[in-house]
């Protein structure tokens, strides 16, 4: 689709302009009525030139198995699109098949605790962002967020107990019983 669109934005719309820039001194000049006319007559004109020869954009809808195509721009512009026959426009990036597993999936079957370091029953604990670790007002980080936060990273790989345990002093917004630490059970 960047073939057939180009420019950022539409340039200022010369009467448009031209309007609001009277507007404006008539305000100045004290003369409140004439100004409210020139701005209710501007605001029936679009306030970005429809005809910008330097923007066009083409738009598309899916809708089933039928497109809807919308041009704008200058009127040669979809012309030229309309005789490209063959042209194909993707909606999805094209999926690449990656015979590597995922890091989590590798770390998950590595079946290793990363906070105690123990080998049995591991689970994934996530979180919905990494901006939810550094909220303002808490205490001292548990273990768990700062390896987190220092792996920079919303997954961690912990047993069952630690995963509870994580669980445990999130609920309860207190301190947990047995602090991890770091070192098997």
């Amino acid at each position: 689709m960047p073939t057939y669109n180009y420019g950022d934005r539409r340039r200022p719309n010369p009467p448009y302009m031209a309007l609001l820039n009277a507007a404006r001194r008539k305000r100045i000049a004290g003369e409140r009525e004439e100004a409210r006319k020139l701005r209710q007559q501007a605001q029936q004109m679009p306030a970005r030139d429809p005809n910008d020869p330097d923007f066009r954009r083409l738009w598309y809808v899916r809708y089933a198995d039928d497109w809807l195509f919308g041009f704008s721009g200058p009127r040669f512009g979809g012309i030229e699109l309309r005789r490209q026959k063959a042209a194909v426009i993707n909606d999805r990036p094209p999926e690449v098949f990656n015979n590597l597993r995922s890091e989590i999936v590798q770390r998950l079957l590595a079946d290793q605790c990363e906070l105690c370091g123990a080998e049995d029953n591991c689970e994934v604990h996530h979180i919905r962002k990494l901006a939810d670790l550094n909220r303002p007002g808490q205490k001292e980080k548990p273990e768990w967020v700062k390896r987190m936060a220092a792996r920079r990273r919303k997954t961690l790989v912990v047993r069952q107990k630690c995963h509870e345990e994580i669980h445990r002093e999130r609920s309860s917004g207190r301190e947990p019983t047995a602090r991890i630490t770091g070192e098997p059970t």
